[in-house]
């Protein structure tokens, strides 16, 4: 379920009470929620917490485009995304 906008993508679990980095911009690993397409936009997936999948065009919460997908892996595993929230 999405509450609002992404902050950004966690390189691991982050505790609620401790201090963490979440990465905005730029290459990082993102779990995979179905199947993506190399060159095609990400979103926040819909069913997977913290995961991405191929973005969606539809008014959703979810619809924010938030980058775009570099290497594919398969789906509950990491792909290689570009993040451009900055």
């Amino acid at each position: 379920v999405t509450i609002g906008a992404i902050a950004g993508i966690a390189p691991c679990v982050i505790p609620a009470s401790t201090w963490g980095w979440i990465q905005r911009s730029g290459p990082c690993a993102a779990l995979t929620d179905g199947t993506l397409i190399v060159g095609r936009g990400i979103s926040v997936a819909s069913t997977a917490a913290g995961g991405v999948q191929v973005a969606i065009t539809t008014t959703a919460k979810n619809a924010q485009e938030i980058g775009v997908c570099l290497n594919v892996a398969g789906s509950t595993s990491c792909s290689l995304v570009d993040l451009m929230l900055e």
